[in-house]
């Protein structure tokens, strides 16, 4: 008989390596772990290729996998994925990005691409979309906070693609890139144009915003800035 209703737990990112200092033991199997100990006696454990045997997958193609979809026809970048997440509703024609708040130096390089791992953002992310304005390139945008230090920056109008760089350079100490297109096109082009566009003026707003500038935010001492992914 199979059950109306199920629990599925994924413990993402849970695996390790045997550790010396835990008796040749992984920090799951050291671990007092009561709760899941009965989890897992009373349930259902297994071991998969949520994508296919030899790939490494990312958290977001392997829930749609363990979800049922084929991240291969349904995936769509991390973007809507983090729209969605934030309570954004995404239309069909809506382009979704996945941001950091950063910390750049005096030198406007990146001293911490999660800008201290800050928590409350909703004051940032909310003089964001209060200050922004898109409207010469015709596009709309909804601007909100993630999780920690990430948010979500969703565009819509007429003449968008996906497929434009990040501007997130991946490591700390340089530059933050600039958005670009990865194929030719208007619409592309012109995408890319509305990212810098928005980085730049969402820049200058985290630059004068009094909580940037207050030393008891968690973040480092340097500035915000957003970068898309």
């Amino acid at each position: 008989m199979t059950a109306n209703k199920i629990l599925l737990l994924v413990l993402d990112g849970i695996s390790d390596r045997p550790n010396p200092a835990l008796g040749g033991k992984t920090p799951l199997s050291a671990a007092k772990k009561p709760v899941l100990d009965k989890l897992a006696a009373e349930g259902i454990c297994g071991i998969m290729d949520t994508i296919a045997p030899g790939v490494r997958p990312g958290s977001d193609t392997a829930h749609l996998a363990l979800l049922g979809y084929d991240p291969y026809k349904y995936y769509t970048g991390r973007g809507p994925l983090e729209c969605v997440g934030t309570g954004i509703t995404m239309k069909a024609g809506m382009i979704g990005f996945r941001c950091n708040y950063a910390t750049l130096d005096p030198q406007g390089k990146v001293m911490d691409r999660r800008a201290g791992r800050i928590h409350d953002t909703e004051a940032l992310s909310k003089a964001i979309q209060d200050g922004v304005d898109l409207s010469k390139f015709g596009v709309k945008f909804i601007f909100r906070s993630g999780a920690g230090h990430r948010a979500a920056l969703a565009l819509e109008g007429e003449g968008l693609s996906h497929c434009v760089s990040s501007n997130d350079p991946k490591k700390e100490g340089v530059a933050p890139l600039t958005v670009s297109a990865i194929r030719k096109g208007e619409k592309e082009d012109k995408t890319a144009a509305v990212c810098n566009e928005f980085v730049k003026q969402s820049t200058k707003i985290l630059f004068e915003h009094k909580v940037t500038r207050s030393t008891k935010t968690g973040l480092l001492q340097g500035r915000t800035r957003p970068m898309l992914s």
